[in-house]
């Protein structure tokens, strides 16, 4: 009888997995019909050049990841900039803190597809308030994460991209 229950609960966890998939596929595709076509396979080609893939992964686009690493290994490839600072500064943009109690150094953030898609769409998205481009813009700049803009953050953000760099990024995706 117990082999009946834990094929049972098996069953019943392969559904769970199954709906929890279900979803993450309509959510995907969602932002699909927002972005449209080819802006929608712009963004996804960004995130896989700034993703870690697992050997498991295959073909699976919801075991993809963006860490820290994998942003600053392919930050280059995706807007031809090579600078460290700037890779971490655009991969912070991405990051939704577990608990405010947690220290950031204590926590080792992986953005998965459906995060790094919502946020490109709390950006780019022209019906969401305005706050939510400040509240990211202001992130950008505070580096050290402390609340304000200093000096520090101000002579870093200018020490490592300048206005042809900015320009560059800004043709790209034009």
């Amino acid at each position: 009888m117990s082999s009946a229950v834990s094929d049972a609960e098996l069953v019943q966890e392969d559904n769970k997995n199954d709906q929890i998939e279900l979803d993450e596929v309509k959510e995907l595709y969602s932002y699909r019909i927002h972005f449209g076509l080819e802006n929608f396979f712009n963004i996804f080609r960004c995130f896989y050049m700034l993703s870690n893939i697992p050997k498991t992964a295959q073909n699976n686009p919801f075991l993809l990841y963006m860490d820290e690493n994998s942003a600053k290994a392919g930050f280059k490839a995706v807007f031809g900039i090579d600078i460290e600072e700037i890779a971490i500064r655009f991969y912070r943009l991405f990051i939704q803190p577990i608990h405010k109690t947690d220290h950031p150094s204590h926590q080792l953030y992986k953005i998965g597809i459906i995060r790094f898609f919502y946020t490109v769409a709390q950006i780019c998205c022209i019906s969401h308030q305005e706050r939510n481009y400040i509240r990211m813009g202001f992130g950008f700049y505070d580096y050290d994460s402390n609340g304000s803009i200093g000096s520090v953050d101000i002579i870093n953000l200018y020490k490592y991209l300048s206005y042809e760099k900015l320009l560059k990024i800004t043709n790209k995706y034009k």
